[in-house]
């Protein structure tokens, strides 16, 4: 199928879609409807296929991710819709339809042949080791610390009440209760409760000062800082590790040494591609039209 037959068949689908999307329907696979038509499973794969097979797996599996690609289509869809309704579907609209089908066609080819061209890459762990051994001073790290803590929001409560439960809850820490237990019942940083309040590995300064001041003071795995007040209500803080500054090992980097020689091979076969379609010998610019809409001739060369 050539580009005119691909985008005919685009405007055929268009007509179709605008044809019926004021009225209501009605699919077994339909995830929402409204008095205005519906949204089904396929039109979600298909607004998802310019992402990597394995991020779309990942976002329909996220209740608000796909929640996020399900509003996006009920909206443009209502929207379209009544412009139908509107008779605002002219020439300049089915034009700038066409380009965009172009566009979204054009980005979707090119991902697939990208996602393909990452497949025959292989194993990069010899070049990531390579790598490594010749940039060492790329992958040394500042000291880290990754701890634990339990948030108690002024929200509902006053100072002296959320001081008072934090105070509490690190008694209780203190004397041998589990930090990670009392953070999922407890904490109101919805981001690490679930994880038992685990912040994860950060470098001095990554944190709000109040919070980075008490936790870098802390120097034994399980150690617990005064309950500390910031902006965001009083934290009780407890030392999981700390990791000394220096050259981290190969195996700690090594997933981000192999993304990064992946992705860069990956975008040097994306510019050639797309430099050899710029570079098409037959290409010509209409060098007085151009000069016509922007008053100087066009300072790209012309066959």
């Amino acid at each position: 199928m050539n580009s005119k037959q691909t985008i005919t068949a685009f405007f055929v689908a268009l007509s179709l879609f605008l044809g019926n999307c004021a009225q209501a329907q009605t699919k077994s696979d339909a995830l929402i409807e409204w008095m205005g038509g519906n949204i089904s499973k396929a039109d979600i794969e298909a607004d998802i296929l310019k992402l990597a097979p394995e991020e779309r797996a990942e976002m329909l599996k996220n209740p608000r991710t796909l929640l996020q690609v399900m509003d996006n289509i009920h909206v443009y869809r209502e929207l379209a819709a009544r412009a139908k309704q509107a008779g605002q579907i002219t020439q300049e609209y089915t034009r700038a339809a066409e380009i965009a089908a172009e566009r979204q066609i054009g980005l979707l080819f090119l991902n697939q042949i990208l996602y393909k061209f990452r497949g025959t890459l292989g194993d990069l762990t010899s070049a990531a080791q390579e790598q490594y051994s010749v940039n060492k001073k790329k992958y040394e790290r500042p000291e880290r610390i990754n701890a634990a803590h339990i948030l108690i929001s002024l929200k509902g409560k006053s100072p002296e009440q959320a001081r008072m439960l934090a105070e509490d809850l690190r008694s209780q820490i203190a004397k041998g209760a589990d930090l990670g237990a009392l953070a999922k019942i407890h904490s109101e940083d919805n981001a690490t409760k679930n994880n038992g309040g685990v912040l994860g590995y950060f470098p001095r300064g990554a944190m709000i000062k109040p919070f980075d001041d008490a936790v870098f003071k802390l120097e034994k795995k399980g150690e617990i800082a005064p309950v500390v007040q910031t902006q965001f209500g009083f934290h009780v803080i407890q030392l999981v590790t700390r990791s000394p500054a220096g050259l981290a090992t190969f195996e700690d980097v090594k997933e981000e040494i192999v993304e990064e020689l992946a992705t860069k091979a990956v975008n040097q076969h994306r510019d050639t591609l797309l430099s050899a379609i710029r570079n098409d010998k037959s290409l010509k610019i209409n060098e007085k039209l151009f000069e016509q809409y922007t008053g100087s001739v066009p300072t790209r060369k012309t066959q």
